[in-house]
């Protein structure tokens, strides 16, 4: 498994993750792009924005988890999707 600290330092792996993302879901790489990187309970974890008009959320969820950790060169153990006013609250 990747540290948090480790994936911080390798821009390597950080644009694997963007590159691998796109890939898996058949977009360009403009559509996909890093949100936020935090040590959850001392894993690691990413959140990557999808915007693009031709990716239904229901699509996005039919991506097998075989899929996505066969795709990236370090393990996956969940993934999940969001809509945009999940990740967007509104302002109070």
């Amino acid at each position: 498994r990747v540290s948090f600290a480790a994936f911080q330092r390798s821009v390597r792996l950080q644009a694997s993750v963007i590159n691998t993302t796109a890939f898996v879901l058949g977009l360009s790489l403009s559509d996909v792009r890093p949100y936020a990187v935090a040590n959850v309970s001392g894993r690691l974890q990413i959140t990557i924005e999808v915007v693009s008009p031709f990716l239904p959320k229901a699509d996005a969820e039919k991506v097998a988890i075989d899929t996505w950790f066969g795709a990236f060169e370090e393990p996956v153990d969940v993934v999940t999707t969001h809509t945009w006013d999940e990740l967007h609250p509104p302002l109070p």
